[in-house]
């Protein structure tokens, strides 16, 4: 048996909805910025995989504040074995609530997740 690859793929929608963000604050300050670009995440550079249902503050391509949204937020942790603690390396958010294209993209990356999940 093969094991599945372990890159996920994100597409950015054509209306504003999902977002990203490398930098998460602790106090939930954090400014998510657009998607503009096909990723692909190696998830095997993760330790864990949190999702979120909830309200976040949104950017422009720069990281200035533009307002909220809310929706699912995914959340890749890393072990830091330096502080002996985990910490957001990388997050996605989709604004599911004003975004149809955004819900899909959730759903799609969720599917995949599990898929992954449920052959290891």
């Amino acid at each position: 048996m093969t094991s599945p690859r372990p890159f996920l793929q994100v597409m950015p929608t054509q209306s504003p909805g999902v977002y990203f963000t490398e930098r998460v604050s602790t106090d939930a300050n954090t400014v998510y910025q657009p998607l503009r670009d096909a990723t692909m995440i190696n998830v095997v550079r993760y330790d864990q995989v949190t999702l979120d249902v909830r309200r976040f503050f949104v950017g422009d391509e720069h990281g200035r504040w533009c307002g909220d949204s809310e929706g699912h937020v995914v959340n890749f942790w890393r072990y830091d074995p330096s502080e002996r603690v985990m910490h957001v390396a990388y997050s996605l958010a989709f604004g599911t609530r004003t975004s149809p294209e955004a819900e899909h993209a959730f759903l799609a990356l969720r599917a995949a997740l599990q898929g992954m999940c449920a052959t290891s």
